[in-house]
C-alpha cells in the first residue's frame, strides 16, 4: 500500500512540476509498482502456468526502476544532460527480461533447480543451462 502511495505522489508531483528528474522518478516508481504488483498477484493466485512470464516481467520492471532512478539522479545533478538514452534503457530491460526468461525455462528442467552456490560464475550457470536443456 505504501508503494502505491509513493507512485501516486510522484505521478501527481510530476504533473505539477514537470522537471526532467521528477518525470524520471515518477516513471521509475510506476515500474516498481508494476514489479511488486506482479509478485503480489503471483503469490496470491500462484498460477504455475504463468511462471515463465512472471519472473521476466518482475525482473524487467525492477531493472527499469533502477535505470530510471539513476537517470533521474543524473538529470538532477546535471540539468539538461542524459546519462542513458531511451534506446539504452529499453535494450538493458529487454536483455534482463530475456535472461530471466531463459533462467526460468532452464530452471524448469527435469534435473531441478540449482542453488546459487552451485555456480562459480555466470559461465558455469550458462554451461549448466545448456547441458540440461539438451544444447
Amino acid at each position: 500500500m505504501s508503494l502505491a502511495r509513493i507512485a501516486a505522489f510522484f505521478a501527481i508531483f510530476a504533473r505539477v512540476n514537470p522537471r526532467a528528474e521528477v518525470t524520471w522518478w515518477a516513471r521509475a516508481w510506476f515500474a516498481n509498482f508494476v514489479a511488486l504488483s506482479v509478485t503480489l498477484l503471483y503469490w496470491y493466485f500462484q498460477p504455475a502456468a504463468l511462471r515463465s512470464f512472471i519472473a521476466p516481467l518482475y525482473l524487467g520492471s525492477k531493472m527499469a526502476f533502477v535505470l530510471m532512478v539513476v537517470q533521474g539522479a543524473w538529470s538532477m545533478s546535471r540539468p539538461g544532460a542524459r546519462l542513458l538514452s531511451d534506446t539504452v534503457i529499453v535494450a538493458v530491460v529487454v536483455v534482463a527480461v530475456a535472461a530471466s526468461a531463459e533462467a526460468t525455462v532452464c530452471a524448469g528442467t527435469p534435473y531441478g533447480t540449482p542453488s546459487p552456490n552451485d555456480f562459480v560464475d555466470d559461465s558455469d550457470a550458462l554451461r549448466w543451462c545448456l547441458n540440461t536443456s539438451g544444447w
